[in-house]
Protein backbone atom coordinates (compact mmCIF):
# COMPACT_ATOMS: atom_id res chain seq x y z
CA UNK A 1 0.00 0.00 0.00
CA UNK A 2 1.64 3.46 -1.01
CA UNK A 3 3.08 5.51 1.33
CA UNK A 4 0.58 8.23 0.14
CA UNK A 5 -2.74 6.65 1.44
CA UNK A 6 -1.09 5.93 4.85
CA UNK A 7 0.14 9.40 5.47
CA UNK A 8 -3.05 11.09 4.12
CA UNK A 9 -5.32 7.75 6.96
CA UNK A 10 -2.61 9.52 9.47
CA UNK A 11 -3.68 13.04 9.01
CA UNK A 12 -6.93 12.78 8.21
CA UNK A 13 -10.17 12.13 11.27
CA UNK A 14 -11.58 9.23 9.72
CA UNK A 15 -11.43 5.55 11.89
CA UNK A 16 -11.49 3.56 8.88
CA UNK A 17 -9.88 2.21 5.93
CA UNK A 18 -10.70 0.40 2.06
CA UNK A 19 -10.94 -3.60 1.86
CA UNK A 20 -11.19 -5.86 -1.15
CA UNK A 21 -13.77 -8.33 -2.33
CA UNK A 22 -12.54 -10.98 0.20
CA UNK A 23 -12.47 -8.23 2.99
CA UNK A 24 -8.26 -8.36 3.28
CA UNK A 25 -7.56 -4.80 4.15
CA UNK A 26 -6.09 -2.31 1.22
CA UNK A 27 -6.04 0.80 3.27
CA UNK A 28 -6.21 1.06 7.43
CA UNK A 29 -6.53 4.62 9.39
CA UNK A 30 -3.90 5.08 12.10
CA UNK A 31 -7.31 5.17 14.68
CA UNK A 32 -9.35 2.14 15.35
CA UNK A 33 -8.44 -1.69 15.00
CA UNK A 34 -8.65 -3.14 11.79
CA UNK A 35 -12.19 -5.14 11.80
CA UNK A 36 -12.29 -9.43 11.42
CA UNK A 37 -13.76 -10.55 8.36
CA UNK A 38 -16.77 -11.52 10.04
CA UNK A 39 -17.67 -7.83 10.92
CA UNK A 40 -17.27 -6.63 8.00
CA UNK A 41 -19.34 -9.36 5.90
CA UNK A 42 -21.90 -8.86 8.18
CA UNK A 43 -21.52 -4.66 7.48
CA UNK A 44 -22.51 -5.11 3.95
CA UNK A 45 -26.40 -5.82 5.20
CA UNK A 46 -26.48 -3.13 8.01
CA UNK A 47 -24.23 -1.20 10.62
CA UNK A 48 -22.74 -3.74 13.46
CA UNK A 49 -22.14 -3.14 16.53
CA UNK A 50 -18.44 -4.47 17.97
CA UNK A 51 -17.79 -6.01 21.73
CA UNK A 52 -17.64 -2.38 23.48
CA UNK A 53 -21.48 -1.98 22.24
CA UNK A 54 -20.27 1.70 21.69
CA UNK A 55 -19.12 1.62 18.24
CA UNK A 56 -20.77 1.15 15.60
CA UNK A 57 -18.49 -0.42 12.20
CA UNK A 58 -20.69 0.36 8.70
CA UNK A 59 -19.24 0.00 5.17
CA UNK A 60 -19.74 1.18 2.04
CA UNK A 61 -19.67 -0.49 -1.24
CA UNK A 62 -17.14 1.51 -4.26
CA UNK A 63 -15.21 0.45 -7.51
CA UNK A 64 -11.89 -1.14 -5.54
CA UNK A 65 -13.96 -3.59 -2.58
CA UNK A 66 -15.38 -1.30 0.61
CA UNK A 67 -15.06 1.90 2.31
CA UNK A 68 -15.85 0.51 5.84
CA UNK A 69 -15.84 3.77 8.93
CA UNK A 70 -16.34 3.35 12.93
CA UNK A 71 -18.81 5.54 14.67
CA UNK A 72 -18.15 6.35 18.50
CA UNK A 73 -21.92 6.12 19.69
CA UNK A 74 -20.57 6.21 23.40
CA UNK A 75 -21.92 10.13 23.78
CA UNK A 76 -25.03 8.99 22.38
CA UNK A 77 -25.23 5.91 24.66
CA UNK A 78 -24.19 8.33 27.65
CA UNK A 79 -27.52 10.66 27.36
CA UNK A 80 -29.77 7.76 26.58
CA UNK A 81 -28.42 6.71 30.13
CA UNK A 82 -28.89 9.96 31.59
CA UNK A 83 -32.41 10.30 29.93
CA UNK A 84 -32.94 6.69 31.46
CA UNK A 85 -32.00 7.80 35.33
CA UNK A 86 -33.98 10.95 34.79
CA UNK A 87 -36.81 8.72 34.32
CA UNK A 88 -35.85 6.62 37.30
CA UNK A 89 -36.15 10.18 39.16
CA UNK A 90 -39.43 11.07 37.96
CA UNK A 91 -41.12 7.62 38.90
CA UNK A 92 -39.23 7.91 42.28
CA UNK A 93 -40.90 11.37 42.34
CA UNK A 94 -44.65 10.04 41.37
CA UNK A 95 -45.79 10.71 44.84
CA UNK A 96 -45.34 14.62 44.13
CA UNK A 97 -46.40 14.97 40.67
CA UNK A 98 -49.61 14.38 38.70
CA UNK A 99 -49.43 11.33 36.54
CA UNK A 100 -50.65 13.58 33.66
CA UNK A 101 -48.48 16.50 34.50
CA UNK A 102 -45.02 14.46 34.24
CA UNK A 103 -46.14 12.83 30.80
CA UNK A 104 -46.86 15.86 29.51
CA UNK A 105 -42.86 17.25 30.61
CA UNK A 106 -41.71 14.38 29.54
CA UNK A 107 -43.47 14.84 25.97
CA UNK A 108 -42.39 18.34 25.66
CA UNK A 109 -38.11 17.53 26.85
CA UNK A 110 -38.76 14.61 23.71
CA UNK A 111 -40.03 17.03 21.15
CA UNK A 112 -37.78 19.45 21.56
CA UNK A 113 -34.73 16.89 21.43
CA UNK A 114 -36.48 15.95 18.40
CA UNK A 115 -36.79 19.42 17.24
CA UNK A 116 -33.01 20.07 17.87
CA UNK A 117 -31.63 17.07 16.16
CA UNK A 118 -33.88 17.77 13.22
CA UNK A 119 -32.73 21.16 13.06
CA UNK A 120 -28.89 19.90 12.59
CA UNK A 121 -29.73 17.14 10.06
CA UNK A 122 -31.83 19.84 8.12
CA UNK A 123 -29.51 22.65 8.14
CA UNK A 124 -26.30 20.12 7.25
CA UNK A 125 -28.39 18.19 4.59
CA UNK A 126 -26.25 19.72 1.59
CA UNK A 127 -22.95 18.59 3.01
CA UNK A 128 -24.16 15.49 4.47
CA UNK A 129 -25.45 14.76 0.31
CA UNK A 130 -22.14 16.05 -0.96
CA UNK A 131 -20.43 13.64 1.30
CA UNK A 132 -22.69 10.78 0.41
CA UNK A 133 -21.67 11.75 -3.05
CA UNK A 134 -18.28 11.44 -2.37
CA UNK A 135 -18.30 8.32 -0.48
CA UNK A 136 -20.10 6.30 -3.07
CA UNK A 137 -18.60 7.29 -5.90
CA UNK A 138 -14.53 7.22 -4.94
CA UNK A 139 -11.95 6.81 -7.83
CA UNK A 140 -10.35 3.69 -8.70
CA UNK A 141 -7.16 6.28 -9.23
CA UNK A 142 -5.08 6.69 -6.34
CA UNK A 143 -4.39 10.25 -6.92
CA UNK A 144 -8.07 10.27 -7.59
CA UNK A 145 -9.30 8.87 -4.55
CA UNK A 146 -6.83 10.76 -2.16
CA UNK A 147 -8.02 14.32 -3.48
CA UNK A 148 -11.86 13.03 -3.12
CA UNK A 149 -10.83 11.83 0.43
CA UNK A 150 -9.51 15.50 0.68
CA UNK A 151 -12.31 16.66 0.11
CA UNK A 152 -14.60 14.67 1.97
CA UNK A 153 -12.17 16.31 5.24
CA UNK A 154 -13.00 19.88 4.54
CA UNK A 155 -16.92 19.18 4.37
CA UNK A 156 -16.42 16.46 7.45
CA UNK A 157 -14.66 19.20 9.61
CA UNK A 158 -17.48 21.54 8.87
CA UNK A 159 -20.38 19.14 9.73
CA UNK A 160 -18.54 18.66 13.02
CA UNK A 161 -17.82 22.26 13.61
CA UNK A 162 -21.22 23.41 12.71
CA UNK A 163 -23.53 20.98 14.44
CA UNK A 164 -21.24 22.22 18.04
CA UNK A 165 -22.48 25.37 16.40
CA UNK A 166 -25.94 24.57 16.60
CA UNK A 167 -25.90 22.86 20.03
CA UNK A 168 -24.59 26.17 21.59
CA UNK A 169 -27.43 27.99 20.11
CA UNK A 170 -29.69 26.08 21.53
CA UNK A 171 -28.46 26.85 25.40
CA UNK A 172 -26.21 30.21 25.13
CA UNK A 173 -27.03 33.28 23.41
CA UNK A 174 -23.58 34.25 23.29
CA UNK A 175 -19.76 32.82 23.10
CA UNK A 176 -16.49 34.27 22.76
CA UNK A 177 -14.88 34.93 18.93
CA UNK A 178 -13.02 32.08 19.90
CA UNK A 179 -15.57 29.25 18.81
CA UNK A 180 -15.41 31.16 15.21
CA UNK A 181 -11.77 30.82 15.07
CA UNK A 182 -11.56 27.11 16.13
CA UNK A 183 -14.23 26.46 13.52
CA UNK A 184 -12.22 28.15 10.79
CA UNK A 185 -8.75 26.83 11.94
CA UNK A 186 -10.29 23.15 11.89
CA UNK A 187 -11.54 23.56 8.02
CA UNK A 188 -8.09 24.88 7.34
CA UNK A 189 -6.19 21.74 8.45
CA UNK A 190 -8.30 19.86 5.89
CA UNK A 191 -7.83 22.48 3.50
CA UNK A 192 -4.18 22.58 3.68
CA UNK A 193 -4.17 18.95 2.72
CA UNK A 194 -5.49 20.24 -0.64
CA UNK A 195 -2.28 22.57 -0.87
CA UNK A 196 -4.36 25.50 -0.14
CA UNK A 197 -2.53 28.35 1.67
CA UNK A 198 -4.89 29.66 4.43
CA UNK A 199 -4.39 32.45 7.20
CA UNK A 200 -6.77 33.44 9.79
CA UNK A 201 -6.72 36.90 11.83
CA UNK A 202 -9.69 36.27 13.99
CA UNK A 203 -9.70 38.82 17.16
CA UNK A 204 -10.64 36.67 20.28
CA UNK A 205 -12.20 38.12 22.95
CA UNK A 206 -15.08 39.52 21.49
CA UNK A 207 -18.88 38.32 22.78
CA UNK A 208 -20.36 37.40 19.87
CA UNK A 209 -24.24 35.65 19.86
CA UNK A 210 -24.26 32.15 18.39
CA UNK A 211 -26.16 32.91 15.47
CA UNK A 212 -23.57 35.57 14.12
CA UNK A 213 -20.60 33.16 14.29
CA UNK A 214 -23.63 30.43 12.92
CA UNK A 215 -23.71 33.11 9.95
CA UNK A 216 -19.91 33.66 9.68
CA UNK A 217 -18.72 30.20 9.52
CA UNK A 218 -21.43 28.97 7.07
CA UNK A 219 -20.52 31.78 4.90
CA UNK A 220 -16.78 30.55 4.82
CA UNK A 221 -17.96 27.18 3.96
CA UNK A 222 -20.15 28.86 0.98
CA UNK A 223 -17.12 30.12 -0.32
CA UNK A 224 -15.10 27.31 0.27
CA UNK A 225 -17.29 24.87 -1.46
CA UNK A 226 -17.51 26.76 -4.59
CA UNK A 227 -14.08 26.73 -4.91
CA UNK A 228 -13.01 23.32 -3.68
CA UNK A 229 -11.84 21.86 -7.00
CA UNK A 230 -9.30 24.38 -6.49
CA UNK A 231 -8.31 26.74 -4.16
CA UNK A 232 -4.41 28.33 -4.20
CA UNK A 233 -5.00 30.70 -1.25
CA UNK A 234 -7.89 31.63 1.13
CA UNK A 235 -7.62 34.58 3.69
CA UNK A 236 -10.20 35.21 6.97
CA UNK A 237 -10.32 38.04 9.01
CA UNK A 238 -12.66 39.26 11.70
CA UNK A 239 -11.81 42.76 13.07
CA UNK A 240 -14.36 44.61 15.91
CA UNK A 241 -13.38 48.35 16.49
CA UNK A 242 -15.26 51.79 16.78
CA UNK A 243 -17.66 51.19 14.03
CA UNK A 244 -18.58 47.95 14.24
CA UNK A 245 -17.64 44.35 13.21
CA UNK A 246 -16.27 43.08 9.95
CA UNK A 247 -15.17 39.62 8.28
CA UNK A 248 -13.17 39.92 5.11
CA UNK A 249 -12.58 36.99 3.30
CA UNK A 250 -10.65 36.71 0.31
CA UNK A 251 -10.83 33.07 -1.84
CA UNK A 252 -7.61 33.22 -4.80
CA UNK A 253 -10.41 31.54 -7.54
CA UNK A 254 -12.11 33.76 -10.29
CA UNK A 255 -15.06 31.15 -10.10
CA UNK A 256 -15.62 31.66 -6.23
CA UNK A 257 -19.38 32.77 -4.87
CA UNK A 258 -21.28 33.56 -2.29
CA UNK A 259 -24.81 31.23 -2.51
CA UNK A 260 -27.53 34.15 -2.84
CA UNK A 261 -29.43 32.73 0.60
CA UNK A 262 -26.79 34.53 2.61
CA UNK A 263 -27.70 37.88 1.40
CA UNK A 264 -31.30 37.53 2.94
CA UNK A 265 -29.88 35.97 5.85
CA UNK A 266 -27.17 38.88 6.22
CA UNK A 267 -29.91 41.46 6.48
CA UNK A 268 -32.27 39.76 8.39
CA UNK A 269 -29.15 38.93 11.08
CA UNK A 270 -28.34 43.16 10.63
CA UNK A 271 -25.32 42.98 8.34
CA UNK A 272 -24.57 44.33 4.87
CA UNK A 273 -22.95 41.69 2.64
CA UNK A 274 -20.73 42.67 -0.24
CA UNK A 275 -18.79 40.67 -2.87
CA UNK A 276 -16.06 41.67 -5.24
CA UNK A 277 -14.62 39.70 -8.14
CA UNK A 278 -10.59 41.99 -9.01
CA UNK A 279 -7.67 40.13 -10.18
CA UNK A 280 -8.90 36.77 -10.02
CA UNK A 281 -9.94 36.52 -6.72
CA UNK A 282 -13.44 36.69 -5.06
CA UNK A 283 -13.23 39.48 -2.25
CA UNK A 284 -16.45 39.22 0.40
CA UNK A 285 -17.20 41.36 3.15
CA UNK A 286 -19.44 41.01 5.44
CA UNK A 287 -20.51 44.13 8.39
CA UNK A 288 -22.80 45.27 11.14
CA UNK A 289 -22.71 48.79 13.27
CA UNK A 290 -20.97 48.48 16.89
CA UNK A 291 -24.66 48.63 18.12
CA UNK A 292 -25.64 44.75 16.36
CA UNK A 293 -22.88 43.38 18.89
Amino acid sequence: MSEIYESLFRKSSVCGGLVDGDHNILLKSDRGAAPAKKQLSESEEHPVYLPDNTTLLQSIKTDCGRFYWYEDNSELLRLNEELSDTGDYLLEESAALNEAAALEEAKKRTAEQNRLFDGISESLQPQLNKLDEILNNLPDDEAGFCRHMKYAGVLGAFVKRYSNLLLLSSSDSKTDSFELYLCINESFTYLRLLDTACYADIQQGIELPVSYELLMYGLFESVVESALTFLPAILVTLKQDEKGLTLFIEAANEDAAVDESFYEAAKSAGFELHTEKEDGCLFVTLKAGREAV
